[in-house]
C-alpha cells in the first residue's frame, strides 16, 4: 500500500520538477544573454542619488577602471563625454576585469586572479577623457598562502577621484557596484548595478582583519575587481565572484555575490613602501652622470 501511494506521487511530482529544473537551468542562460539589462534595472532605485555633488553612478564610474590583462590595447577614438570606447586587442587571450582607484598616487585594487598574465592596461573615463594607461603590477596576493585575493596596480599618472573606505555597515543596506561592459565589439564602459548587503564575515590574517561582503547585486564575471559601495560612495570592498545555488526549496537558483574588502591600514602602508621604493629608484637615477 505504501509503496503504491509512493509511486503514484513520484509520477505525479517527477515532472513539474523537472520542468522547474531544465527552467532554471535555461534561466540561467537568459540571464547571462540579458545582463545588461538586469543591472540596468538593479540600478534605478538609485538614479536620482547624488554623491559628492554629482549623480552617483557618474561619482562612481570616474573611480573605475577596466583592466585588460594579456593584450596589448589601441583606443580607435577617445572623446570626452563619450559613452564608450571603441578597442583593439592584440594578445593570444585577453582578459577584462574591473578595478578600483583608491590612492591619487596612481593606485588600484584588482583581483589577484585578473592579473596572472600581461601586460596590464588600465581603461578609465576621469571626466576629463578616456584614458588608457599602462600599468605596473605592484603586489599580487597568493590565495594558496592566505594572502588577501586581491592585487595592486600603478598607473604613472596622479588620479583626479579616488574612492574613500566606508567605516561601517549593516545588513540589509543598498549597495552599488560597477565593472566592466566590454561587448563582442570591444566597446567599453562601465556599469553600475544595485543590490542588497545581505552579510559580512571578518576573518584575522596576517595583514589584519579582512572582510567578506555578500551582496544580491548582480554581478557577472567582467566585474570582478570593480567597487562595491554605499550609496553614498564610499568604499565597502572589490567585487570576486558569484556564488550560484540550486534551491529545491524554491526551485531556482540563488546567487549571492561576493566582495572583497582587505585591512585598509595594511593596503596603506604596501602601497606607501611602493611609492617611496619608486621615489628613491628615481633619485638614484637622477644622480647618475
Amino acid at each position: 500500500m505504501v509503496a503504491s501511494v509512493l509511486s503514484v506521487m513520484v509520477r505525479r511530482l517527477l515532472p513539474p520538477l523537472l520542468v522547474s529544473v531544465c527552467a532554471a537551468l535555461l534561466g540561467g542562460c537568459a540571464h547571462d544573454a540579458t545582463i545588461a539589462e538586469l543591472q540596468a534595472s538593479s540600478y534605478s532605485p538609485h538614479r536620482d542619488t547624488r554623491a559628492g555633488g554629482e549623480p552617483l553612478a557618474t561619482f562612481i564610474r570616474q573611480r573605475s577602471a577596466i583592466l585588460i590583462a594579456g593584450a596589448t590595447v589601441q583606443a580607435e577614438r577617445i572623446e570626452s563625454g563619450q559613452s564608450a570606447l571603441n578597442l583593439r586587442l592584440a594578445g593570444p587571450g585577453a582578459i577584462t576585469a574591473g578595478a578600483t582607484a583608491i590612492d591619487a598616487r596612481g593606485y588600484f585594487l584588482c583581483t589577484a586572479a585578473a592579473v596572472l598574465r600581461g601586460p596590464h592596461t588600465l581603461v578609465m573615463n576621469d571626466g576629463i577623457g578616456y584614458r588608457v594607461l599602462p600599468a605596473r603590477l605592484v603586489w599580487r596576493g597568493d590565495v594558496g598562502r592566505g594572502e588577501p585575493e586581491v592585487a595592486v596596480l600603478h598607473v604613472d599618472r596622479p588620479l583626479l577621484h579616488v574612492f574613500d573606505w566606508a567605516s561601517s555597515w549593516r545588513r540589509r543596506q543598498p549597495v552599488v557596484g560597477a565593472g566592466s561592459n566590454l561587448n563582442g565589439r570591444l566597446a567599453m564602459q562601465v556599469s553600475v548595478f544595485g543590490g542588497r548587503l545581505i552579510r559580512s564575515t571578518t576573518t584575522p590574517s596576517a595583514s589584519g582583519p579582512q572582510v567578506m561582503v555578500f551582496h544580491s547585486a548582480p554581478v557577472h564575471p567582467g566585474d570582478s575587481g570593480g567597487p562595491l559601495t554605499d550609496t553614498e560612495g564610499r568604499l565597502l570592498g572589490v567585487n570576486l565572484d558569484t556564488l550560484r545555488r540550486f534551491s529545491f526549496q524554491r526551485l531556482s537558483y540563488l546567487t549571492t555575490a561576493r566582495a572583497f574588502r582587505p585591512n585598509p591600514a595594511w593596503l596603506k602602508s604596501l602601497i606607501d613602501a611602493d611609492f617611496n621604493r619608486q621615489l628613491q629608484a628615481a633619485g638614484t637615477a637622477a644622480d647618475r652622470p
